[in-house]
């Protein structure tokens, strides 16, 4: 199946699960977005497009390959259902006392103009010493929290979902062969997708 023969379906689908009118483009455009959230290859959100591959090979027919550009399709749009975009750098947590510069659960302006971010969460992780594996610890959190919201909400999609996440599982790097840190990260990930 290729983007371009269903890129209106996803959007119309996109939209019809969210209530927010979605672009639907090529991952290629990542490339000059510079998200960086994910590579080129994966898809991913900025928050108005639903960024897709071109083209869905993996499986032996049509349906499997249609129903896993939906799985991924209806992922992305979770972010912008289950509020991914809504954290505001300046607003103190809803939970936890902010631990952000400031006092109290307050926050403070801090000494860099937070004009040189361009966006809230990109401000967040700036903070961290280790950008990259707060980045990546954020991902696998926050990934497997709206694969839990999508397969308990939408349960019309759920056994494709699952069964697209089985076949993800099962093509997944041995954690034995992988550094400690990576090996690390890998284990938060399964930990995600192995919903028995």
């Amino acid at each position: 199946v290729e983007l371009a023969s269903i890129k209106e379906l996803m959007r119309l689908y996109s939209h019809a699960i969210t209530g927010i009118n979605i672009d639907i483009a090529p991952t290629q455009n990542l490339i000059n977005k510079g998200i960086g959230w994910v590579s080129a290859e994966k898809p991913s959100t900025d928050g108005t497009t639903v960024f897709l591959p071109t083209i869905s090979n993996s499986y032996p027919n049509k349906e499997s390959n249609f129903a896993w550009y939906k799985v991924i399709a209806t992922h992305q749009t979770a972010h912008l259902e289950f509020g991914s975009f809504l954290f505001e750098y300046g607003k103190p947590g809803n939970i936890f006392t902010t631990s952000r510069p400031g006092k109290k659960g307050k926050v403070r302006a801090e000494s860099s103009p937070a004009s040189a971010y361009l966006t809230d969460m990109q401000r967040f992780f700036a903070l961290f010493t280790d950008r990259q594996l707060s980045l990546d610890i954020f991902i696998i959190l926050e990934d497997s929290r709206l694969d839990h919201l999508v397969v308990n909400e939408y349960l019309g999609i759920r056994k494709n979902y699952l069964d697209v996440q089985k076949t993800a599982l099962s093509g997944r790097n041995q954690i034995v062969n992988l550094k400690a840190r990576e090996a690390l990260m890998e284990f938060l990930l399964r930990i995600g997708l192995d919903k028995k």
